[in-house]
């Protein structure tokens, strides 16, 4: 007489019938994988301010050199002297400051004050878009509004007057809830904290 098979104990083709069969309201067995922007928090606004003065500082020894060669003699070795160590210091500033722009996003200020230019989805923001749609045009309009009507031009003396507005705004916007300049609206750029500098990498 053959034993009673105990009720727990399934065959094998049992087992695979049960498995076949799938209830449609069960629950998804796949692992929900959510993605990980890696948002970091924004910059401070007084922080900003900070890595603004600290870049202004860098520039002092250009000016210095300019003020000299005006004192030196024309003509004299001395000037001649001077108007090269500009030179030099003005493209040794421009291309330190654009590596950095280039492999992190910051500026010797944002360097120093821990805050990087990323795009507004947390990307690498390129040099290009970053000269080109932040530090152009708020240049332009400084450089318009500062230059005063020459020859009689009527029409400059109002365009330097609508360069100044929409520079002061550029910078009061920055008072917004995102914490974002109207460069900063242009390029689709933010300004974060970075919790770590990123390091260079080493040569091999």
């Amino acid at each position: 007489m053959a034993e009673p098979r105990p009720a727990d104990a399934e065959g094998p083709a049992e087992n695979s019938a049960e498995n076949s069969v799938e209830n449609p309201f069960a629950p998804p067995r796949a692992p929900i994988v959510r993605e990980k922007r890696g948002r970091l928090p924004l910059a401070p606004r007084m922080v900003r301010l900070a890595a603004v003065v600290v870049d202004g500082l860098t520039w002092i020894p250009l000016g210095l050199f300019y003020v000299w060669a005006d004192e030196a003699q024309q003509h004299s070795s001395a000037r001649i002297a001077w108007n090269v160590a500009a030179a030099v210091c003005a493209v040794a500033l421009l291309a330190w400051n654009a590596l950095w722009l280039h492999r992190f996003g910051q500026s010797i200020g944002k360097r120093v004050l821990r805050i990087a230019i990323v795009r507004s989805d947390g990307s690498r923001a390129s040099l290009g878009r970053i000269a080109a749609l932040r530090i152009a045009p708020p240049f332009a309009l400084r450089w318009i509004a500062e230059h005063d009507a020459q020859d009689d031009l009527a029409w400059f003396a109002v365009l330097a007057l609508v360069a100044w507005a929409l520079w002061l705004a550029d910078v009061l916007f920055i008072l917004g809830p995102r914490s974002r300049c109207l460069h900063d609206w242009l390029a689709g750029t933010i300004v974060v904290e970075t919790r770590e500098l990123p390091r260079r990498r080493r040569p091999r």
